[in-house]
């Protein structure tokens, strides 16, 4: 695509003004997909790391609990 791009700029011209509509009506969804995709996949990874602290002090606790009976 960016190779049609650099050979025909003046396509890319006449298409740009008739784009910018169509654009404007995709871009909250781009933006919601973008913030999405940088702000979950790290909630995800956080959570699975509490949950993984969660678990260890568990068998942390366990462990010591077994060490008094």
């Amino acid at each position: 695509m960016k190779l049609q791009w650099l050979v025909k700029p003046s396509l890319l011209e006449t298409n740009e003004l008739k784009s910018i509509g169509p654009s404007l009506k995709w871009m909250p969804r781009l933006i919601f997909f973008l913030f999405m995709k940088h702000f979950t996949i790290p909630m995800i990874l956080i959570n699975l790391q509490k949950l993984a602290l969660s678990l260890l002090t568990d068998f942390w606790q366990m462990a010591k609990l077994d060490e008094y009976y």
